[in-house]
């Protein structure tokens, strides 16, 4: 009696341990990872806001790669400044070669034209800068007929500085050399100039 009852037990046991229906017939649905977490953003670098005088905008040109022996850190520039109780500007220059220095102006004359006047001063016999020039800045404009055309605006313009750079090692005279300049620019008097500085 005891071992009949035994073996139904290891009967039920093994039919148990062996019946379908245990193991799930679909796998678990896969777990959604957490949703990542965003980096912050690197903080942007601070941006200078530069704000020019009206009527005045500046520009640079690179010496380029010829120049390139001659360059200690920046590049020539020369700026408009307005004159706080006249109308017109005071020349204000920066060259990155010692020995080198611009004074000068730009005011309106009587019949509506302006005269650019100054001079570089000099203790480099080798600083050689031409005179200044201008040009009247324009657009591209449809021609009646077809075509495009330049129209040249008679309220803008450029002012051209020639300055080519002597070597940074460039010997220094004792005595500093006046080097006289002069312009006459047929403009209105509201005006609006550019500045550009060329290494030629």
């Amino acid at each position: 009696m005891k071992t009949s009852c035994t073996a139904m037990i290891l009967a039920l046991l093994i039919g148990l341990s062996l019946s379908p229906g245990c193991i799930p017939s679909t796998p678990p649905p896969p777990e959604v990872p957490a949703p990542a977490k965003e980096a912050p953003l690197p903080a942007s670098e601070p941006q200078e806001e530069v704000t020019a005088e009206e009527g005045v905008s500046y520009l640079r040109v690179a010496l380029g790669a010829d120049h390139a022996g001659q360059r200690t850190g920046s590049e020539p520039s020369v700026r408009l400044i307005p004159q706080e109780k006249e109308v017109g500007f005071l020349l204000e220059g920066h060259f990155p070669v010692e020995g080198i220095a611009i004074e000068g102006s730009l005011v309106p004359q009587e019949d509506g034209k302006w005269l650019l006047a100054g001079k570089y001063i000099s203790s480099i016999d080798s600083f050689q800068p031409g005179p200044p020039a201008y040009q009247a800045l324009g657009m591209l404009q449809s021609r009646e007929g077809g075509g495009l055309e330049v129209t040249e605006s008679a309220t803008e313009g450029l002012i051209l500085f020639s300055a080519p750079m002597p070597a940074a090692d460039s010997v220094q005279q004792p005595e500093a050399r006046e080097l006289p300049f002069e312009l006459v620019i047929e403009a209105p008097l509201r005006s609006i100039f550019s500045v550009i500085v060329t290494p030629f």
